[in-house]
């Protein structure tokens, strides 16, 4: 395997990308995409009531319907779900099975700590309802931080992403993720899955 080859390739994801070609997947992957129906989800937080919520502990308020079903709600023909699978069909799953979802409300100052969505098999998707201001002086203001690893060579990551309307960053459960102090309210939907690996 040429070495200098995979390191100048690297960018981001593209070694899941790699070794879910020769029939691998990467423990610590990371994906993106642009989810173009995202509006279809902002009544999540303002006509739809009969869902359970808590408060978290850096202060974001989490809401779901009763057992984390899925949110017929505002997708009752399932196109978001749909989406994620076919944006992860490129790679080599043997299966991907919905799990549960929610959808999260930041305050002024609210934050996530970093953590995983484990045990199992599990990915996890967050999908930004909200395009916050990018400032100069506080640059980490609501964003969100992945802790990933580079599969060829273990070089640890940090991956940040900027709070846009409509993307969605999909991620292996191990990845270490949380979000900074928002400075604006900020809104996302998150979808977990329990997937199988093919090998051939």
């Amino acid at each position: 395997m040429d070495t200098d080859f995979l390191n100048k390739a690297y960018q981001g994801d593209k070694d899941f990308w790699f070794l879910s070609k020769t029939g691998k997947i990467a423990d610590y992957w990371i994906s993106k995409c642009k989810y173009p129906d995202w509006e279809d989800f902002l009544p999540l937080f303002t006509e739809h009531t009969g869902y359970k919520t808590h408060t978290d502990h850096g202060g974001a308020v989490l809401s779901y319907n009763k057992d984390g079903k899925y949110v017929h709600q505002v997708d009752k023909d399932h196109k978001y779900e749909k989406f994620l699978k076919n944006e992860l069909a490129p790679f080599r799953f043997e299966s991907i099975e919905f799990e549960k979802c929610w959808w999260i409300k930041y305050p002024v100052g609210a934050f996530s700590g970093l953590h995983t969505h484990l045990p199992l098999r599990k990915l996890t998707s967050i999908m930004f309802l909200d395009t916050l201001e990018l400032l100069d002086d506080k640059p980490l203001a609501g964003k969100l931080q992945c802790v990933t690893q580079n599969p060829v060579t273990g070089e640890l990551i940090g991956d940040i992403n900027k709070c846009i309307a409509g993307d969605v960053i999909i991620m292996d459960g191990k990845v270490y993720h949380g979000v900074y102090p928002t400075l604006e309210e900020r809104r996302a939907f998150v979808c977990d899955f329990i997937y199988e690996v093919k090998f051939d």
